[in-house]
């Protein structure tokens, strides 16, 4: 089982800890496919959609925010389905439902991992073997840092995060200089239709917030940092998924756009910074999924030592194998990796 106290290994997390396991949620794979695909129905005003995005993410993230500073739990929003449904049926069938959620998300961000390494160290190449080579053997090395520690999980997002987000930031600023305000002027409102679904849209590029209720057991002040951690995370989402939309706007042409719809956001960073700019964009996705994985795999896990510890499980499945992993943990995995292969 999992807790704050013991060796160094399982410190309290800190505030950019937890900060960190959000961004990395939200800012996955799903933005470098979203971004272009919300264009095509927003043009020059996706960012509005974005931003409007943002605020419905906000104070979805304030509500679980308060929840997981009241009632800090590594069950995050299973934890939420009981204290409001009770510990029943329909309770326990919502949790399997979203364990079930996560685990199908990261088979398929594991694959978009398989898909982004071939092609960069593959180039040319979509041999369905080497895929799920590269998917299998990133859930397989996330898997083992969930394993050692909650800090290892926490200290390796920061990481992952840190670059993920320089890399991204480079395209922005590089985007900043040549930016042509007449490609992101706003001629006409877009129809109400295509706003509403363009925000269903970019809502789920900031879906992975609520992975951070997970955490809340595992920082010193859960009061204190939960609203923080929330607040922080989706503010600097939102910023960021505002500037891209402005920076793909004025350097994609609307033509490029229809065409590579699924990877606008590398097809803007070529005339921006070359093939060398393409290149850092696919490493950014790589980092950006492997991240994606790393947090949900951290849910996923909170969320089997949580429901263990209800007894909602079988007692083997909560049953210790090494370190912070559990019988539960690597059948599930196994699950997963199943799922990727399928």
């Amino acid at each position: 089982m999992m807790n704050t106290e013991g060796n160094n290994g399982n410190k309290p997390l800190g505030l950019w800890n937890v900060v960190s396991i959000g961004i990395g949620a939200m800012v996955g794979a799903g933005i470098f496919a979203l971004l272009g695909q919300a264009a095509l129905l927003m043009e020059a005003s996706t960012w509005v959609a974005f931003a409007f995005g943002g605020i419905v993410a906000m104070f979805s993230g304030y509500a679980y925010a308060r929840l997981g500073a009241s009632y800090p739990s590594n069950g995050g929003i299973i934890d939420f389905f009981r204290r409001g449904l009770g510990n029943g049926v329909f309770s326990l069938a919502l949790s399997l439902l979203y364990l079930l959620t996560l685990a199908v998300s990261i088979a398929m961000v594991a694959r978009a991992f398989g898909a982004y390494a071939v092609q960069f160290l593959h180039e040319g190449s979509q041999e369905e073997h080497l895929i799920l080579l590269y998917a299998l053997g990133i859930i397989a090395v996330m898997t083992l840092f969930n394993s050692l520690s909650n800090h290892a999980v926490g200290r390796l997002e920061v990481i992952l995060v840190g670059i993920k987000m320089m890399i991204l930031l480079l395209l922005i600023i590089a985007g900043v200089w040549s930016l042509q305000p007449a490609h992101i002027s706003v001629s006409a409102p877009p129809s109400s239709g295509a706003f509403f679904s363009c925000i269903g849209i970019t809502f789920l590029a900031y879906a992975g917030f609520g992975m951070m209720a997970n955490a809340a057991d595992k920082v010193k002040d859960p009061q204190v940092i939960m609203p923080r951690a929330f607040l922080v995370a989706i503010g600097v989402t939102t910023l960021l998924y505002i500037s891209l939309a402005l920076v793909l706007l004025s350097d994609v042409s609307a033509l490029e756009l229809e065409k590579y719809a699924d990877t606008a956001v590398a097809q803007a960073a070529s005339p921006l910074l070359g093939h060398v700019g393409y290149v850092i964009v696919v490493i950014g996705a790589l980092l950006a999924t492997a991240s994606a994985i790393n947090a949900n795999l951290f849910a996923v896990f909170n969320i089997m030592d949580n429901m263990g510890s209800e007894r909602e499980l079988p007692k083997l499945m909560n049953k210790s194998l090494w370190r912070q992993s559990t019988w539960g943990n690597i059948i599930v995995v196994v699950l997963i990796m199943l799922m990727t292969a399928a």
